[in-house]
């Protein structure tokens, strides 16, 4: 299989620890039969490292480097250190490091993938590529969630498929991880921090950003995201100033709608026999504190609250930059199976669509244009109403903590501190 226009793998990294996550456990998974040996560097395929130039110096000489360098060239985006710790300093310098290598793909007129250091690739991905490219999709979204790291790479060092001893960047030998294998690891070993996302979880937060259903008696999951990886951008179709969103806006929540909403060709990989990624992170990190919580009417209602709650956040996601692109993402049924596929995978994936289309139906039979706040619809008229009581009820909760604050009640005042800081925090990342 062979494309006519080249492919820019895009990464981004800074300091030990995530050079160590690339050169040790992504990049030697790209080497998989399966991936980068499919492509020749002479046809122009390329590595886009947006890095210090310290961090690139430390990796340049690395067998695993000088592997790679037969199928892609690794390409250097300098880019500085963040000047600070902080989460919104860490967000806007990522942002920048991001654009400038979409900026630089822009100018090959390739094809980009979106290659994060702390991931393991499954053998394939890169032929899964090219059969998405010469079909003619302009973007490919792979869900990707949070593993445990530990169990992950346990698992994989007593399969034999990481070694006890030296790094894997010093050997340039290849990690061959099956779709089958990454789909496995994937369901057995989610990160702490994303298990509250079942659907009945009771710590699942309102409006998710993607929930998941286990497939009873099987060994898989269903899953319903609004956002996933970018493994295939096509430059050729997005204007040439399709990076300046983010000089205000941030990678995720921005520019893939923004950017691809409008050209159409969207492809989402929905079987992990297809491909995978192990994304991982250490079990603590980040671990969150949710307190158990319920939705509105759920005691009463239960059925009208979990529609009420899929119609909000679709709106949530997809309403404020009319993200089309994260609309059908969510409606795209993704399997991840350890077994084969049967018919308890399609009566829960028929299930769950059922009940998608009964929360939101609107929002696809319109095509590009979304509906307004309340329908007219009997169907979903309904669920919004539903909603509009939900919020009135919300809105005399937050006056009442305020008041109660502004009078001296201790847990009050500190909730409506938590919230301040939120909000500054999330207004202080955006510009």
């Amino acid at each position: 299989m062979t494309v006519r226009r080249p492919f820019c793998f895009l990464t981004q990294f800074w300091g030990q620890r995530y050079r160590d996550y690339f050169v040790d456990l992504c990049l030697p998974s790209l080497l998989a039969p399966g991936n980068l040996p499919l492509l020749r560097a002479i046809d122009g395929h390329r590595f886009l490292i947006a890095a210090p130039k310290e961090d690139w110096d430390a990796i340049k000489h690395l067998r695993v480097i000088e592997q790679a360098r037969q199928y892609v060239t690794p390409t250097l985006i300098e880019t500085p250190a963040p000047s600070e710790s902080s989460y919104e300093a860490v967000l806007r310098h990522q942002t920048y490091g991001l654009k400038r290598v979409l900026e630089a793909a822009y100018g090959y007129q390739s094809f980009g993938s979106a290659v994060w250091p702390d991931t393991i690739i499954s053998d394939g991905m890169v032929a899964a590529l090219l059969r998405f490219a010469l079909a003619g999709h302009h973007l490919v979204m792979q869900p990707t969630i949070r593993l445990a790291e530990e169990p992950v790479l346990g698992e994989l060092t007593a399969r034999g498929l990481l070694p006890t001893e030296e790094k894997l960047s010093n050997m340039a030998r290849a990690i061959v991880v099956t779709p089958r294998l990454a789909a496995d690891l994937s369901i057995r070993h989610l990160h702490p921090d994303v298990e509250i996302f079942e659907e009945g979880h009771p710590r699942q937060p309102p409006q998710p950003p993607y929930r998941f259903w286990r497939v009873p008696s099987r060994r898989g999951i269903i899953l319903h995201v609004f956002s996933a990886t970018p493994v295939l951008m096509d430059f050729a179709v997005v204007p040439p100033d399709h990076a300046a969103c983010l000089d205000q806006w941030d990678w995720e929540s921005v520019y893939i709608g923004r950017t691809f909403s409008h050209c159409g060709g969207l492809h989402v990989v929905t079987d992990s026999d297809e491909c995978g990624i192990l994304s991982i992170t250490p079990a603590l990190v980040n671990r969150a504190a949710c307190l158990p919580t319920r939705r509105f009417g759920a005691r009463w209602m239960p059925q009208l609250a979990l529609l009420r709650d899929m119609r909000g956040s679709l709106a949530a996601y997809t309403c404020p930059q009319e993200d089309t692109v994260r609309g059908q993402l969510f409606r795209a049924s993704v399997c991840w199976h350890a077994d084969d596929l049967d018919a308890a995978y399609a009566r829960e994936q028929q299930r769950i669509a059922r009940l998608i289309d009964r929360a939101a139906g609107d929002y696809y039979a319109n095509g590009n244009r979304f509906p307004s706040r309340i329908s007219v619809k009997p169907k979903y008229l309904i669920i919004d109403l539903f909603s509009m009581l939900e919020s009135t009820y919300r809105l005399f909760g937050h006056i009442r903590t305020i008041l109660r604050a502004f009078g001296g009640h201790a847990a009050d005042a500190e909730r409506v501190r938590r919230r301040i800081d939120l909000v500054v925090g999330r207004y202080r990342a955006q510009r």
